[in-house]
């Protein structure tokens, strides 16, 4: 039986600290306290699937590039949704991004290839280039990552794609 308590920093602090309510039933059940302030390859990874992928890859990829391929009509207004809806996503993951610790090319972690092929098909959108333009952390990193060995490897060939079309 196990139990977590979840909050931001003034949660802990307010918890953690000797002033305010003592908390004490709760502290000697606590065996072991872990204080995460910084995301985790984890945390990126739920970001994206929970956040990221219906408005990059639904809305966005699938209007902008897909549907024109199979000779389907792109729903502009869709677009725009998906990139209006991407906007905090791309904010959220240029912070981290930023910080530099798990988003990396030079030492990939699972959140960098997790979320490089979604990036790759969200980029191949001619409209992402300007949204991606808002966050520089995330687009120095889309620079990079796009360089990746392991994604290049898999890439599906969009570049012939989306000449073809």
């Amino acid at each position: 039986v196990g139990g977590a308590l979840v909050g931001n920093e003034e949660i802990y602090t307010r918890f953690t600290a000797g002033n305010g309510p003592s908390y004490a039933q709760i502290k000697r059940r606590i065996g072991k306290r872990l204080k995460r302030s910084r995301p985790t390859a984890a945390d990126v990874t739920a970001i994206i699937d929970a956040y990221g992928y219906w408005p990059m890859m639904r809305q966005v990829f699938a209007h902008a590039v897909f549907r024109p391929l199979i000779g389907a009509e792109a729903d502009q207004d869709v677009i725009a949704d998906g990139l209006r809806a991407a906007g905090p996503v791309l904010a959220q993951l240029n912070d981290i991004a930023a910080e530099g610790r798990v988003l990396d090319p030079s030492a990939p972690t699972l959140a960098d290839m997790h979320l490089a092929p979604m990036m790759a098909y969200f980029m191949a959108a001619p409209q992402a280039a300007t949204a991606l333009a808002d966050h520089p952390a995330l687009a120095g990193w889309w620079a990079r990552a796009q360089h990746m060995p392991a994604l290049l490897a898999t890439a599906p060939g969009l570049a012939a794609l989306t000449s073809q079309a």
